[in-house]
């Protein structure tokens, strides 16, 4: 279970800490980390790129891309779960460095890095 606290913390000047309410959010089960079974490719990517698996026997769940500063850009879910191999359309997404995260039928994940030309 992921579990996110958001907590504000307030600094006064008497110098005093005060921190404001938090929650606590169930999200997905743990997930734990893969073996080294995707590859993401063609890296530099222009257009698009590959996610595909080494193991037959693993599928792509969920491709999820982040930017250099961690925010969502794109999440894809793919709509053959057989499929080892799934293409990604990044034509609109700036140039630069970007993490591929991979959720795999295992209940795996692992993280990529890709390069959008």
């Amino acid at each position: 279970m992921k579990i996110v606290f958001n907590i504000l913390l307030a600094l006064l000047f008497a110098g005093s800490l005060s921190a404001s309410d938090f929650a606590v959010y169930e999200s997905d089960p743990p997930v734990k980390k893969g073996n080294d079974i995707v590859q993401v490719y063609p890296n530099p990517a222009k257009d698009f790129f590959y996610v595909s698996t080494k193991n037959n026997n693993v599928q792509v769940k969920r491709i999820i891309v982040f930017n250099i500063v961690g925010n969502k850009i794109l999440d894809y879910s793919p709509k053959h779960s057989y499929n080892h191999k799934e293409q990604v359309n990044v034509s609109r997404l700036a140039s630069g460095k970007y993490f591929v995260k991979v959720l795999l039928s295992d209940n795996t994940q692992e993280m990529k890095h890709l390069i959008k030309l």
